[in-house]
């Protein structure tokens, strides 16, 4: 081999640098950090809001709102902003046109309405919704706008305007732009001013003031420079203005609010959460709203008192992503609750069908053998395996209940060991329980399970209360409770794991997030307590008003939320503390989440603003429909044995994403040789052995617009397939025993193939070959999202190999040294970064000439992993983030867990010293690299372990000033070639003699250990897989959202083509 013209002296050089120098150049050009580009950043939402409420100076009579949106949901019929004014008319048509007083609707046929009852009635003869007033002419019975959704999630420019004004020829009009061109036009008769005072929501629309929103009614996508003004902008002003951002903008006097959302770096957002104005008015967005901590007294009718702390939630949730003591077997929970009144003069809530009281996530129990569960999983996530919510909706009208009249407003839902999205629902168990809770007062629920029996109780107000329907395994019964009701029996002898996420005022759709407002408890708890046996209802109703109760024994958790009890150095970074001394909890709240904006902005001269820059960890490819990205002739695809892992960002919960499709032969033959679908209820498919209607999906999903590290192993000889999800085996089915898995197929990532190379299961105007609608039997599969470092794998990774990938990319990200992955690794087959940002192929990193192809237009992008110090959420490299960036409280101010200290895996993180109540015992074992993976703390199976205090060592020799100085320019020159040559030229020199990347990143290692590097890899092969199966911290780069089961859009719609 040759360095071609670089020659040997370079190459011996480098390697004499890397010897030597890597303290004096690794800062310099290592640790480089993807950065936002000149548009900043957006907000990501996904069944997420921002409110504002109050707002006092909203435009009065007149208006424009403006916005950048990039959008490719088209099975939502979302509400961009809403505007509400409060009101108490009991009439429900004034209630609904207050709650619509201002709505911009529907990304797919924009429409914007000013206090209409109907927003969208096709065909609407008598002229009654807002959508008919945009007709053309009278025999235009469903007029459009515009259509903002596009498949490559393309940004445009939206500008609505209304004015009061009524003349001759206006009267109340409204006009809707697209990228400055006008493509609607209404005269909506609305034409009094519009009212001060009320609340903005930003992606959802409100059906009570504030809240009360509909999932289907949500805005899928990105948002960035939003603008409100008290004017009507002209058409050349929005054409002039679009592209801009800051300058002219900021602070102008028609300007009400302007938010750029690039806060995120910002000293502000990082101490308060707060999405600045830039319009100088004050109108901030709190995208950070924990409960609020209150006392209270609870009174009884017959004199008995409790004076205790509560916690009032609204959208909001307090949380332990990392409980280990929850009882496995008999289990009794009891809380105080105060929820809102469901009578007849209460705000409507058909859109919020239920709220949460508790919700706890978990792992099934499975025996690690797959030839004995009849078809089913053998191991299987449980979103539901503890989860306790009231109903807002009435059911008795309805083909629900035909062998009951009872009413199921205020009915209190039980469900336990419980996923109702996946497994043939054989894990789908719950129970009604009509309590009839409909006024807005404190009531005690008591929820009892007996593990040999599946027994289980309500207790409403210390009174057992007969349970009206039951669901076990997809089988529902109903019965009056007046005629003895249902079997109250569920899933007997059903053992859940104790190590999981519990989670107060929100329901989980996959592990510790997946939250949706539309699900979110608005009321107070108080008093909770969680234990390891069966009460009676004699220890309950008495001991309900106790402030302790009277025995003890099997008390898990207890939780009283006293002002001693909620601590925090400031509002945003509380904690909760349980009595137990076990298991804490943070408070938090749901909101969108930011990622770095490629909006089309430009200079005042019309030049483009930069685009984001990439950091170590490169680019990343975006995946949608109008790309094929494909591999033929995949000669050395693994037969007997396989691993595949990815890094995914997706918020698409309209179709069934297909990121991996090998096919070795056509439809129902060999198309599915080796697949994995469906990323909004996962399931795999090797040589057409999907499984049965029992373990076709795994009940959860990976669409939350949170980064999910996806991993998939199979084994031939046993037939055992384990979906990891963020370093977690959640689910364990059989595949295809004994089976070979032929070589030479056709890869495609991101398209679901039904014939070698076409036939995707793509809507009309997709690029390739696709299949007539009527042929989709699951709907669209392509995926719609971000893909990033993807290997493969000819053998089973193991779930301690599984988290040493993550933690690999973990630091490659923060430009620290790892080499637990090597590309010459023999089992490595395919190893693909996605970092080319240019040209059309993506690179096989292990030089097997697996190159990738892209067939159509490539759009590279710089994905956010970038962390945010200080700003309470765990995102990128951070090993923990408290909310701040102090040190001597655990996370120090570079958010990283300090010396003696164990900080939790949750936003804002919890820290606190290694030998508390919490880390002894029982719960050490159980602690062990939970909290690992961004720290390097793992050192040994069933040891504790924190970051090594730095002892002993020789003291530094004094030297002359003159070798201080000799040693300072030295450095400086050796940094200098560096950057001059070897950093710009190493990928060549690498690419020519692969050998001498590895000497240089093993001579480096061994360099830094020898100088005292605080982190040992090697370490983590000690690891024991049962402790490896939580999430490590960095992969939550984003706020919790929202999970979407399949099915809920409703029936599939193709996207319109008509502009294409």
């Amino acid at each position: 081999m040759s360095f071609g013209r670089f020659g040997r002296s370079h190459a011996a050089f480098l390697l004499l640098i890397a010897l030597w120098g890597p303290g004096c150049w690794a800062e310099t050009v290592e640790n480089i950090v993807a950065q936002p580009g000149g548009a900043g950043h957006s907000l990501v939402f996904h069944d997420n809001v921002v409110v504002k409420t109050d707002f006092k100076d909203f435009p009065h009579d007149r208006l424009t709102f403006e916005a950048w949106l990039s959008t490719s949901d088209f099975c939502h019929t979302g509400a961009i902003v809403s505007y509400a004014i409060e009101t108490k008319t009991k009439d429900m048509h004034e209630k609904t046109r207050n709650y619509n007083h201002f709505v911009v609707f529907d990304p797919k046929n924009v429409l914007a309405c000013r206090d209409f009852e109907f927003i969208d009635i096709v065909p609407d003869f008598l002229g009654l919704s807002c959508h008919a007033h945009y007709n053309k002419s009278e025999m235009d019975l469903s007029p459009t706008t515009a259509n903002f959704v596009e498949r490559d999630g393309r940004w445009h420019h939206l500008a609505v305007t209304w004015s009061a004004e009524k003349t001759h020829d206006k009267n109340g009009e409204t006009i809707i732009y697209m990228d400055g061109m006008q493509v609607g036009k209404a005269q909506s008769g609305r034409t009094t001013p519009l009212q001060k005072g009320g609340a903005l929501m930003l992606g959802g629309e409100q059906d009570c003031f504030g809240g009360c929103t509909d999932p289907h009614q949500g805005f899928y996508g990105m948002m960035d420079e939003v603008r409100i003004w008290k004017s009507v902008r002209t058409q050349e002003e929005i054409i002039k203005h679009m592209r801009l951002t800051g300058g002219d903008l900021d602070g102008n006097r028609d300007l009400v609010a302007y938010w750029k959302f690039d806060d995120p770096g910002t000293e502000g957002y990082e101490s308060s959460g707060i999405a600045r104005d830039s319009s100088g008015k004050g109108n901030d967005l709190d995208l950070f709203t924990p409960p609020k901590r209150e006392d209270v007294w609870i009174i009884s009718d017959d004199g008995r008192k409790l004076k205790t702390g509560a916690l009032k939630f609204k959208n909001n949730y307090a949380m332990n992503s990392e409980v280990s003591t929850m009882p496995t077997r008999d289990i009794s929970i009891e809380f105080w609750a105060r929820g809102g009144n469901l009578t007849g003069d209460a705000d409507p809530v058909t859109n919020e069908r239920y709220s949460e009281f508790l919700s706890f996530a978990t792992q099934s129990y499975g025996d690690g053998n797959v030839e004995n569960d009849f078809g089913f999983a053998d191991s299987a996530f449980m979103d539901d395996a503890i989860r306790i919510e009231r109903y807002l909706t009435e059911y008795n009208r309805s083909d629900y209940l035909k062998n009951t009249q009872i009413s199921t407003k205020g009915a209190i839902s039980v469900h336990i060991n419980a996923n109702r999205q996946g497994n043939g629902k054989h894990e789908d168990n719950w129970l009604d329980f009509a309590t009839n809770w409909v006024d807005d007062q404190w009531h005690h629920l008591a929820i009892t399970w007996e593990y040999e029996s599946g027994n289980t109780n309500l207790y409403f107000d210390g009174e057992k209360v007969v349970p009206f329907w039951r669901a076990v395994q997809g089988e529902i019964s109903d019965e009056d409770p007046s005629r003895g009701g249902v079997d109250s029996s569920l899933a007997p002898r059903v053992e859940r794991k104790s190590f999981g996420s519990l989670v107060f005022g929100q329901n989980q759709e996959c592990y510790g997030g997946c939250f949706s407002p539309s699900a979110a408890y608005d009321g107070y708890l108080a008093d909770i307590r969680i234990w390891d046996r069966v009460l009676d209802g004699n220890f309950i109703a008495k001991n309900m008003y106790a402030k302790q109760p009277a025995n003890s024994d099997g008390l898990a958790m207890h939780y009283k939320f006293h002002k001693e009890h909620v601590k925090g150095s400031r509002e945003r970074n509380l904690k909760v503390t349980e009595l137990q001394g076990r298991m804490d909890l943070s408070l938090g709240s749901i909101a969108p989440s930011f990622q770095y904006s490629d909006a089309p902005l430009t200079n005042n001269d019309g030049t483009p603003l930069p685009k984001p820059s990439p950091g170590k960890m490169g680019h990343a490819l975006k995946l949608h429909d109008r790309q094929v990205l494909m591999l033929h002739d995949f000669h050395d695809f693994p037969s007997k044995e396989i691993t595949v892992e990815f890094w995914m960002w997706s918020i698409d919960t309209c179709r069934e994403g297909v990121p991996f499709s090998y096919a070795s032969g056509d439809y129902q033959s060999k198309d599915n040789t080796f697949l994995v679908f469906n990323y909004n209820n996962w399931g795999v498919a090797i040589m057409e052995d999907e499984g049965t209607a029992d373990d076709h999906n795994a009940g959860f999903g990976s669409t939350d617009g949170r980064w999910h590290h996806i991993a998939v192993t199979w084994s031939s000889k046993t037939g055992q397939v384990t979906l990891y999800d963020n370093g977690r085996p959640q689910w364990v089915v059989k595949r295809y025993q004994g089976g070979t898995i032929p070589s030479g197929g056709t890869l495609v990532i991101g398209r679901e193939q039904d014939c070698p190379g076409g036939c995707f299961d793509s809507a009309p105007g997709a690029a390739g070959d696709i299949q007539p609608v009527t042929d989709l039997e699951y709907g669209p599969q392509d995926y719609f999202g971000i893909i990033e470092e993807m290997r493969v794998w000819k053998r089973v990774r193991d779930p301690s190999e599984i988290y040493k990938s993550m933690k690999f990319d973990s630091d490659t990200y923060r430009g620290e040294d790892n080499f637990d992955i090597n590309r010459n690794d023999r089992d490595l087959v395919a190893w693909w970064k996605f970092d080319e940002g240019q040209g059309y192929s993506v690179k096989d990193e292990t030089g097997r000439g697996h190159t990738l192809r892209l067939l159509e237009e490539p759009d590279w992008v710089v994905a956010k992993w970038l962390a945010s110090c200080g700003d309470g959420v765990m995102e990128g490299g951070e090993e923990c983030d408290d909310g701040n960036k102090q040190n001597g409280d655990g996370c120090d101010r570079d958010c990283q867990i300090e010396d003696g200290w164990i900080c939790d895996a949750v936003s804002p993180s919890m820290c606190r010293p290694v030998n508390s109540k919490q880390e002894t015992g029982k719960n050490a074992n159980n602690a062990l690299d939970r909290r690992s993976f961004g720290s390097g703390k793992a050192e040994a199976y069933g040891q504790l372990t924190t970051r090594a205090e730095s002892s002993g060592g020789s003291k530094k020799k004094a030297g002359s000033s003159v070798a201080t100085v000799f040693i300072v320019l030295l450095c400086l020159v050796i940094v200098a070639f560096i950057v001059f040559v070897a950093y710009r030229k190493r990928e060549t020199i690498y690419e020519y003699v692969p050998a001498v990347e590895d000497f240089v990143h093993a001579s480096k290692a061994r360099v830094g250990r020898a100088m005292g590097s605080r982190r040992d890899y090697n370490t983590l092969s000690t690891l024991d897989p049962q402790l490896t199966d939580v999430a490590p911290e960095f992969i939550d780069s984003q706020h919790p959202a929202a999970y979407q089961p399949p099915g809920r859009p409703g029936p599939y719609e193709p996207i319109p083509d008509d502009r294409r």
